[in-house]
């Protein structure tokens, strides 16, 4: 191999070291932050506020275990409904984008990688269907996919960016809302917002786990 060739190997690798340390940094801290502690920790100024919300959504989406749900109370309880909404969703864009992008430029072969070390994202293999934008809207909808993983896994094997964003970002819209507006009244537990929202959040988490399951099931049942 040249020695250009090599550069070029060793610099393809440096976004994926970085992404490895930053989750193992967080999974040795063994802290995770709260929505609350968000919340104290952001600037007063909602432009500023706005601006490390989403180097958060960054980091959390290079460190894989830092829950996104956190993210998205923090932004109910920062900003109006409307200016949450849209942070969130910039956010979540954030999320899908950087790791696609690690996983299209560092990992190569390292859709297979992904494939046995995560079983669920394995699936995936079988799911793909010539819509783009259409497989993308279902992994995240049906959301019992790791967020992250499914982003390196999906660059990796060099999906489109485009259909993969926009289909990924119409299909976390709806728990972006939901979780949104339980954060705009967390103050108020009993409120009605507060408790529709939390209601279609489950709703959403047990239909993704049914969805979940009957996948398997079918899976298992083609396999036999």
């Amino acid at each position: 191999m040249k020695k250009k060739d090599r550069v070029l190997a060793l610099l393809r690798l440096i976004p994926l070291a970085v992404m490895l340390g930053l989750i193992a940094a967080v999974a040795l801290s063994g802290h995770s932050l709260s929505a609350e502690e968000i919340f104290n920790y952001s600037p007063g100024n909602p432009w500023l506020a706005a601006g490390f919300l989403l180097l958060l959504y960054a980091l959390k989406s290079l460190s894989i275990v830092f829950p996104i749900v956190v993210l998205y109370l923090a932004g109910g309880m920062l900003f109006s409904t409307p200016a949450a909404l849209a942070v969130g969703t910039l956010g979540a864009a954030v999320c899908l984008s950087l790791p696609y992008w690690v996983g299209r430029w560092s990992a190569g072969s390292f859709a297979q990688t992904l494939a046995r070390r995560y079983p669920k994202v394995r699936a995936l293999l079988d799911l793909q269907r010539e819509n783009d934008f259409f497989f993308s809207f279902f992994v995240r909808v049906i959301g019992f996919l790791p967020c992250d993983v499914v982003s390196l896994y999906l660059g990796s094997a060099g999906l489109p960016f485009g259909p993969y964003l926009a289909g990924g970002l119409l299909g976390m819209l709806p728990g972006i809302f939901t979780v949104t507006l339980m954060g705009a009244s967390i103050q108020d537990p009993s409120s009605p917002q507060f408790l529709i929202s939390a209601a279609v959040t489950l709703l959403l988490s047990l239909g993704s786990m049914i969805v979940a399951h009957r996948a398997r099931r079918g899976k298992t049942g083609s396999g036999g």
